[in-house]
């Protein structure tokens, strides 16, 4: 299963089509600079840039992109510890995703801040310009941890 929250950037799974050709096979996503997205040489289902996806996807052989059969993951969402809202206390909104320190955040973060934070103005490559830190409410239970439930076929 590929999480909504990250529009399957994260995804890792082995499903593949058999329309989808090796990412290597194509220049628009080079292999050697998405290894952190699961490019590779396989044609498995991948999102590398979530910008502009809503689920992962694959290329096939004239070029085009295909849209994989994956379930979405599913959540309780009742446990979660931490919800942050998407205004920072600057009161402007946040712009997500954003890139920091290398690395693709698709919600605040505390990353080298200690507190959550989040972009609230990127530049076009997602870089972040300007910040602010998130509104968020402390959790009610600090003992209760986020529950992950696989689909209903057991294939993530």
């Amino acid at each position: 299963c590929y999480s909504v929250k990250d529009v399957g950037y994260s995804y890792r799974g082995t499903k593949s089509d058999r329309m989808c050709v090796n990412w290597d096979q194509f220049s628009v996503f080079p292999v050697a600079q998405y290894k952190d997205a699961g490019l590779g040489i396989h044609s498995y289902c991948r999102n590398p840039d979530p910008r502009g996806e809503t689920k992962p996807w694959c290329y096939k052989s004239d070029g085009k992109k295909k849209s994989c059969a994956i379930d979405m993951c599913t959540y309780d969402i009742s446990s979660i510890l931490f919800v942050c809202d998407s205004t920072s206390d600057s009161e402007k909104e946040c712009e997500f995703p954003f890139l920091y320190d290398g690395k693709l955040f698709f919600e605040c973060t505390a990353h080298g801040r200690g507190i959550p934070w989040c972009a609230t103005k990127t530049d076009p490559s997602s870089r972040v310009e300007e910040s602010g830190y998130c509104l968020c409410p402390k959790p009610s239970n600090p003992q209760i941890q986020p529950t992950f439930s696989p689909p209903a076929n057991g294939i993530l």
